[in-house]
């Protein structure tokens, strides 16, 4: 690998040039994951995970909220969404469009979420001078609750996981999670995935999110 004028001529023969944060921050979501795939194939890792992380800050307030669906706390949500994009910025990115990153960066936070409740149930022991009679009250009923909470966590991510793509994976995030409409899922789906072939429909999300919602059933 070659550098002339901070132009670099990668493993696979790619002309890429590194870009500085104000730079990448200008770029639209398209552009700047076109600059991840690039720095990537430029064999220029830190240039692909500083985009990266820049394209998963962008959408901190909606890491936030879908954090907050599955935690009890503002704090706690933006802690986890903290650790994410820490994590997005050292992670293995190979995919190439915005749907991919957008998946790749929610699969991340189901994972820090699933760690915090692990992290929360290991923590939650009854105090041991506490008599047989405590033992039974109100905290041993704030155990069992926040264990509930982590078995589900757990099974929501497990299932999600196991989604066969990273659209059905988006169908989920947009219809069951954020509320969108099925029309609009299916638009959104089809301009994350352009080369979808066919196209999303309205039926097709249906479908994705009956079959997400009957295996959820299932693995509780």
């Amino acid at each position: 690998m070659w550098r002339r004028d901070s132009i670099v001529l990668g493993y696979e023969g790619v002309s890429f040039r590194e870009m500085k944060d104000y730079e990448l921050d200008g770029l639209p979501d398209e552009q700047l994951i076109a600059y991840v795939t690039k720095a990537r194939r430029a064999g220029n890792l830190d240039a692909a995970h500083l985009g990266l992380s820049i394209f998963a800050h962008r959408r901190f307030d909606d890491l936030v909220r879908r954090a907050l669906a599955k935690m009890p706390s503002q704090s706690d949500a933006e802690d986890v969404v903290a650790q994410t994009i820490r994590d997005v910025f050292r992670a293995a990115f190979d995919g190439q469009s915005v749907g991919e990153a957008v998946n790749f960066t929610n699969r991340i936070l189901s994972r820090r979420i699933a760690d915090w409740h692990e992290a929360r149930k290991q923590t939650d022991v009854l105090p041991e001078d506490q008599d047989d009679e405590d033992h039974w009250g109100r905290d041993a009923a704030t155990v069992d609750d926040e264990t509930a909470r982590v078995d589900l966590a757990a099974v929501v991510t497990q299932v999600y996981d196991g989604l066969e793509s990273d659209y059905h994976r988006q169908v989920i995030d947009d219809y069951v999670f954020d509320g969108y409409s099925a029309q609009e899922t299916a638009e959104r789906v089809n301009t994350s995935f352009p080369d979808l072939d066919p196209p999303m429909s309205d039926q097709n999300v249906h479908k994705i999110a009956s079959r997400f919602r009957r295996d959820l059933r299932n693995a509780l």
